[in-house]
């Protein structure tokens, strides 16, 4: 399975769904991350598609505040079923059941604030929910 992660910086123009697709391809992707999509309810499942290459796949996003933030993960269907995702403002974590593994598998999208105390909110956060999974 190949993970790839990227800050879009905004996600509105087809030549940057177009170099998603490129990279989705080159590296052979089971899970993308985006991260500053710069989108808010534009988003459709046409451009993740646009960005994905086909149909065959599932996602979840954040909509953005204003120009700021915004999350995407796309993921193929045949490589992991997702059973929650988790959403804040800064992360969203998509749990579920990747094929190579017999237990649930987490991954987490993060666009992290500026602040030093806000960051460190995020991490306090983060580590409590990992703190209340249980693991195989």
């Amino acid at each position: 399975m190949n993970i790839v992660s990227l800050n879009i910086r905004g996600l509105g123009e087809t030549r940057k769904r177009d170099w998603v697709q490129s990279l989705c391809r080159l590296h052979k992707a089971s899970f993308f991350g985006l991260q500053e999509t710069h989108l808010d309810r534009s988003l459709n499942r046409e451009m993740i598609r646009e960005c994905w290459g086909d149909y065959n796949f599932e996602f979840a996003y954040e909509n953005a505040s204003g120009r700021s933030g915004g999350l995407v993960s796309i993921w193929d269907r045949n490589y992991f079923t997702s059973s929650e995702v988790i959403k804040s403002r800064s992360f969203f974590i998509v749990i579920g059941i990747c094929s190579a593994f017999s237990c649930p598998v987490a991954f987490v999208n993060v666009y992290g604030p500026q602040s030093l105390s806000d960051k460190h909110k995020l991490w306090e956060e983060l580590l409590l929910i990992k703190n209340s999974r249980t693991t195989c």
